[in-house]
């Protein structure tokens, strides 16, 4: 329903998703603004794309700044994570609102059995994308469940590392047109709201487990750019 996952952004021009971390930016991941060739066309707070309701938009998307270690899907995934800086500052409401960036006190990765949640537009097992906001909630798993995917001849040289958080059940996973998307949790501190420890990054298939970028390996970098880029300007 609408306002369910208000940090949810959509990228309707490289159909993948983003999360508002503040009225100024946006996080996803490096592979979904690869190919946007400088030109995105975002939009947020919505959950039917059939539907008006809640949603704002298109945002301009003013800058894109990836992590300097990412070198492109070919090389890997490492570094997979980037900032979308926003043309005008949006104001939060019952629709849209930012989604916590993680606190240094949770730890370098969430506990394994833990249980988050993913939100996005992609495909479904039918095999079409989404018109309607899906979400799952998924655990993180041991690494080992994610091993086999990081063998270099199944994704193209893709290998796991500490940068990575191996999610994911049975038949319950992000697909393709998800990626980009925040993987939230609740904070145990604060009920009702959430932190985003991953951003969906890359996977075998769908339906099966999932890797994600493990936010907190980055969050330096994510609150350098955002604290440098953004200074001094509207």
């Amino acid at each position: 329903e609408a306002g369910s996952f208000p940090w949810h952004v959509y990228f309707e021009s490289t159909v993948c998703g983003g999360a508002l971390v503040s009225d100024r930016w946006v996080l996803t991941s490096a592979t979904c603004v690869e190919s946007a060739g400088g030109v995105l066309r975002l939009n947020a707070g919505g959950t039917d794309l059939n539907s008006p309701e809640g949603w704002r938009g298109p945002l301009e998307a003013r800058q894109i700044v990836r992590h300097p270690s990412f070198s492109g899907r070919r090389a890997g995934f490492d570094g997979d994570v980037a900032l979308v800086r926003l043309g005008s500052r949006v104001e939060a409401g019952r629709h849209l609102s930012p989604v916590c960036l993680p606190s240094r006190r949770s730890g370098s990765r969430p506990a394994v059995g833990k249980v988050g949640y993913i939100s996005g537009f992609g495909r479904t097992e039918r095999f079409a994308q989404s018109d309607v906001l899906m979400f799952a909630a998924v655990p993180v798993v041991e690494e080992v469940r994610c091993g086999n995917l990081s063998s270099p001849a199944r994704h193209g040289g893709a290998q796991l590392t500490n940068n990575m958080l191996c999610a994911g059940s049975p038949g319950i996973d992000a697909c393709t047109g998800d990626g980009g998307g925040a993987y939230v949790f609740e904070d145990p501190l604060k009920p009702d709201t959430y932190y985003v420890a991953g951003i969906v990054s890359w996977g075998i298939q769908c339906g099966a487990y999932g890797i994600y970028t493990n936010v907190i390996n980055y969050l330096d970098w994510i609150e350098k750019t955002m604290a440098e880029e953004g200074n001094g300007q509207n």
